[in-house]
């Protein structure tokens, strides 16, 4: 299966304030899980805390191309940020912190990023993280909707 903590970057263009042709180039990261608090999909967070190898407190970064991060969130800032607080309570009850409470991420990043393989030994016997059968390509319809909302 897929990595649940991979980190995604999504890059903007931003033009001048005063309208000019200059423009700065920043980047998003997420996570999957991050990317279903943004836009509040409670189904695929729901099939990202059953994966056995999930860390809920990855931490993300806005980055500027010359000046590098200038913002830290992590998924319970993005559930606190658009006020989900069913998303909120999933989250503290797993350990989720703010991106404040934690370490800051090595910048820039390890070329190697997300979850080391996870031995058999680390899951629950038998247990196998299943997508609802409503949405077979969770990790698609996460993908579509950043795209739209960002």
């Amino acid at each position: 299966g897929a990595d649940p903590n991979t980190i995604l970057l999504r890059e903007e263009r931003l033009k001048g304030s005063d309208g000019c042709c200059s423009c700065a180039i920043t980047s998003e990261e997420y996570t999957p899980l991050i990317a279903a608090c943004m836009i509040i999909n409670l189904k695929v967070a729901d099939v990202l805390f059953e994966h056995p190898a999930l860390d809920v407190n990855v931490v993300c970064a806005g980055v500027n191309q010359e000046f590098g991060p200038y913002k830290h969130f992590t998924a319970l800032d993005m559930a606190r940020l658009v006020k989900s607080h069913e998303l909120v309570k999933k989250l503290e009850a797993r350990g989720a912190k703010p991106a404040a409470a934690l370490p800051e991420p090595p910048w820039p990043r390890p070329e190697q990023e997300g979850t080391p393989e996870v031995t058999m030994a680390a899951a629950e016997p038998g247990h196998e993280a299943k997508l609802p059968e409503v949405e077979p390509h969770a990790a698609e319809v996460v993908q579509q909707a950043m795209a739209s909302v960002l």
